[in-house]
């Protein structure tokens, strides 16, 4: 585990930002967000914020990431996005880094710790409100980002498609969408961090979804899986024209819950409230998958959550 008290003695925080914000959805539209800082300068952590690389990793390690991330707070009504104060430039200048930026943040008071699990919200380490941030170098900034940044007429929506269609990384692009930086400038805004995953997993799957209706079906049943971190994630993919069904069942108490959402071939047209995000973060890969294949297929989602998962 990383030891934090050493170096949090201070409301000053120094350090590169992998880079990660977070924007809450408590008290919309006036939200608490902003950045998350380790204590540590001028190394590659970008590792501290991509949940993608932690698959294998013991969990210990990934909370050790998680702890080790200062959360600076400000409140901000959403709308702010479209013409941002000091605090919420500097946050959205870090955010279209394509690698860790040193940052200072001074804080209001000594960040403190608060661990709670919570099944919607990710572990945090130590927080406190913000009271001031700089940018402490000339963030690299890739020049598509820059362009649909900047392009104030482009739809939120084809903004997250054209980055995703460039190579920009979904984390980014998250991160991009969440802050206010993607969309019509007069319609711009900030997203709860939550809401956002769901919403770039919901676009992108949606696109490929239109593509690979198509395509042949594959000519075989195929099953992939994986257990990591307290989940159990199996895929069925089976000879027939689209479909989609997610099962997921908590299996944290003495009394497991199941829940369920699908789809057919024409997609949904509501909120899968269900399953809810865990839904569209598993439909999204199949359809990659299926995309990179040129075919099409029906997919069955086993999802199991064990009492070690942690968010």
């Amino acid at each position: 585990m990383l030891k934090l008290e050493p170096k949090l003695t201070s409301q000053e925080v120094f350090g590169a930002s992998p880079p990660a914000v977070f924007v809450g959805s408590w008290g919309y539209p006036q939200v608490l967000a902003g950045p998350l800082i380790p204590p540590t300068a001028s190394i590659d952590t970008s590792v501290m914020d991509r949940p993608e690389l932690w698959v294998d990793m013991p969990m210990e390690q990934v909370l050790s990431y998680r702890l080790g991330l200062v959360r600076g707070k400000s409140r901000i009504n959403v709308v702010q996005a479209r013409g941002p104060g000091r605090l919420l430039s500097e946050v959205q200048e870090m955010v279209m880094a394509s690698r860790p930026v040193d940052a200072e943040m001074r804080l209001r008071k000594r960040p403190k710790l608060t661990f709670a699990l919570n099944p919607r919200e990710p572990v945090f380490g130590p927080s406190a409100p913000m009271e001031r941030l700089t940018v402490a170098e000339n963030p690299p900034i890739p020049r598509k980002v820059d362009a649909v940044v900047a392009d104030t007429d482009l739809k939120a929506e084809q903004g997250v498609l054209e980055l995703y269609l460039s190579g920009v990384e979904q984390r980014q692009i998250t991160r991009l969408l969440s802050v206010g930086l993607l969309g019509v400038k007069n319609r711009r805004r900030l997203v709860p961090t939550e809401w956002s995953i769901t919403a770039v997993d919901d676009i992108i799957g949606r696109a490929l979804h239109k593509k690979i209706l198509d395509y042949e079906e594959i000519n075989r049943f195929m099953v992939f899986g994986h257990v990591a971190l307290g989940n159990n994630v199996q895929i069925l993919l089976m000879p027939t024209s689209w479909m989609f069904e997610a099962l997921e069942a908590w299996l944290t108490t003495k009394q497991p819950t199941i829940i369920s959402d699908y789809e057919l071939a024409r997609g949904r047209r509501s909120y899968a409230s269900e399953v809810a995000g865990a839904y569209y973060a598993t439909r999204l890969p199949i359809l990659e998958y299926l995309y990179g294949l040129r075919r099409q297929a029906g997919a069955i989602a086993f999802l199991e959550v064990y009492p070690s998962w942690v968010p």
